[in-house]
């Protein structure tokens, strides 16, 4: 099978619909590889060849470069095919790699939308998926990071096509001078200034040398990680459901499953960063120590952990609960008041609406019933903001600071600022969800009193 019946396949299983009314920006450079692509572009059969856009971007960081534009001109004149030419500005220029690669997809999205593409079409093939991956190995080895180049990727609001993946840099040379097709020669790219470069000249060549599949088996390894990376997709998000996730001003709550705190420290360390990078996508991917301090973090007994991650954000975990918020951010109680109580009324108190009651009131739709028994009717009672250092009486009539229960109960630290008390007669008898006061003795004398909590007007109207 020649190359055109082999890219007409390689085009029709991309995992998008393309047919002649899809529009297409084809980033061309008027090197082989680009120039090949283009050409098999054309003569893809009339029902799936998509309206092509050539778009060229003219770095001027070489001295052949207004000879390779004017290549590139002459080529697209031949095509009949629409040319957009992008130039980089003097003022602008740094001489380093990242920097172009930055200026020409500014360049590649301003074109898109001026074309009003649907797809940016790239010339990436197999010999830059080995590289690619060789470069992501050197330079982390983060899983995640692979494979690198994939035939369909997400790229702000368009989708990136890679269909000449399958092919290794000889055969599109081949077709091309088979073809007599003119393309020009980056002479930087037969220098070894660049880690790629290297890679390409001193690494790949032995690699070939020593199996001739090796571009076969990593595209076979670039496809199973894909795959993998699916399945493990599927699996994070449903790890991620357990978590009651949810935003409240600008932080990220949830709650650690047993379910993950139960997978290996790096299966974790894998789900940490997929949601990372779910939910924080304009921020850097974590590095490995950070995500080996979180998953540690998570797996730890001890009541607080305070982690900072990038760019100002943290992440911290109380107990079974954490939140990542941003590092000046804190979780601020407003300061409670203390207020009287009159026994059998209601008062209002921290947005609802609390009673202290002989009997039940009839009719009443309440949130909340506290049983309470007491060895006599209180002469006083408060509602004031609880304090670590209460004394708690228990059922045996022995004392428990608050401090100790709040540990015990595994009570957040962002929560305890907000805890309320019921003092009467200057005794604690009531803290919501906390503590509920019992004798010790004389029960058969006790008095009995209702705690009531119910929601106010303006919370029913919300």
């Amino acid at each position: 099978m020649n190359l055109v019946d082999q890219f007409q396949i390689s085009w029709q299983q991309l995992p998008v619909d393309l047919t002649r009314k899809k529009s297409v920006l084809v980033a061309f450079s008027g090197g082989a590889d680009s120039t090949a692509l283009v050409s098999l572009l054309l003569q893809l059969p009339a029902s799936s060849r998509p309206q092509i856009t050539l778009a060229y971007f003219n770095h001027q960081l070489r001295r052949d470069s207004v000879v390779e534009e004017q290549l590139v001109r002459q080529l697209a004149t031949s095509w009949h095919l629409p040319l957009v030419v992008g130039q980089w500005s003097a003022a602008h220029k740094k001489d380093n790699e990242a920097a172009a690669r930055q200026a020409r997809y500014e360049f590649l999205a301003r074109a898109m939308k001026q074309t009003a593409s649907q797809f940016l079409v790239t010339a990436h093939h197999g010999d830059d998926l080995l590289e690619t991956m060789l470069l992501r190995l050197t330079r982390s080895g983060a899983s995640t990071e692979f494979p690198g180049l994939k035939p369909l990727t997400s790229w702000q609001n368009w989708q990136i096509l890679r269909p000449l993946l399958p092919f290794a840099k000889r055969t599109l040379l081949a077709y091309v001078q088979q073809q007599q097709l003119a393309y020009c020669e980056d002479y930087t790219n037969a220098q070894d200034l660049t880690t790629r470069n290297r890679l390409r000249h001193q690494v790949v060549p032995q690699l070939k040398q020593e199996n001739k599949q090796v571009l076969a088996h990593s595209q076979r390894f670039a496809q199973e990680i894909q795959a993998l990376q699916e399945l493990a997709g599927q699996q994070f998000s449903s790890l991620q459901a357990k978590l009651g996730l949810n935003w409240q001003q600008e932080q990220l709550h949830g709650r650690l499953s047993s379910e993950l705190q139960h997978l290996s420290m790096t299966a974790q360390a894998l789900f940490w960063q997929d949601l990372w990078q779910h939910y924080f996508k304009n921020l850097p991917a974590l590095k490995a120590q950070q995500l080996q301090a979180l998953v540690q973090a998570t797996q730890t007994t001890a009541g607080e952990q305070v982690l900072t991650l990038v760019k100002n954000w943290q992440f911290v975990r109380e107990y079974q609960t954490f939140v990542f918020r941003p590092l000046n951010q804190r979780s601020v109680g407003v300061a409670l008041p203390t207020v009287e109580l009159t026994l059998n009324h209601w008062q209002d108190y921290q947005n609802q609406k609390i009673g202290v009651f002989t009997a039940l009131p009839q009719a009443e739709t309440v949130q909340q019933i506290s049983r309470l028994q007491l060895a006599q009717w209180p002469k006083q009672l408060c509602l004031r903001p609880a304090q670590k250092s209460d004394q708690l009486t228990l059922a045996n009539g022995h004392h428990q600071l608050l401090r100790r229960r709040l540990i015990n109960q595994k009570i957040p630290q962002s929560q305890r600022s907000s805890l309320f008390a019921l003092v009467a007669d200057k005794k604690v008898i009531w803290i919501p969800n906390i503590y509920n006061y019992k004798l010790s003795n004389h029960r058969e004398t006790a008095k009995i009193i209702y705690v009531l909590i119910k929601q106010t007007d303006s919370q029913k109207r919300s």
